[in-house]
């Protein structure tokens, strides 16, 4: 049977972000992982996302964040990055002046 255990472009999770212009970034994936199994074999595979608890600003859109990993038998047979789909600036002092001269003008 063909498995897809990893889905190309899928959505995946959030990730809280400190300091930033937003309280959260979407993760994603950008490659996909399908593979041809025995059905009786499907128990052995094993989906692990890594991801970070919580990450600080600035983020960069497409920026690699955490993993996902595809083990047959405890051993990885793949091994690929998560990817923000946004991006996330830095609330710092010019940030803050910056906005508060927007809404004053």
């Amino acid at each position: 049977m063909i498995k897809e255990f990893v889905k190309p472009y899928n959505y995946v999770s959030t990730c809280y972000v400190e300091n930033g212009d937003k309280e959260e970034i979407g993760l994603a994936t950008l490659n996909g992982f399908t593979k041809v199994i025995e059905k009786a074999d499907e128990e052995k595979y094993n989906v692990v996302y890594d991801i970070p608890n919580t990450l600080t600003a600035p983020v960069k859109l497409n920026e690699k964040v955490g993993s996902v990993k595809v083990y047959y038998n405890d051993a990885i047979i793949y091994d690929s990055a998560l990817y923000t789909i946004d991006s996330i600036k830095n609330i710092d002092i010019r940030y803050m002046m910056d906005s508060i001269i927007e809404k004053w003008f």
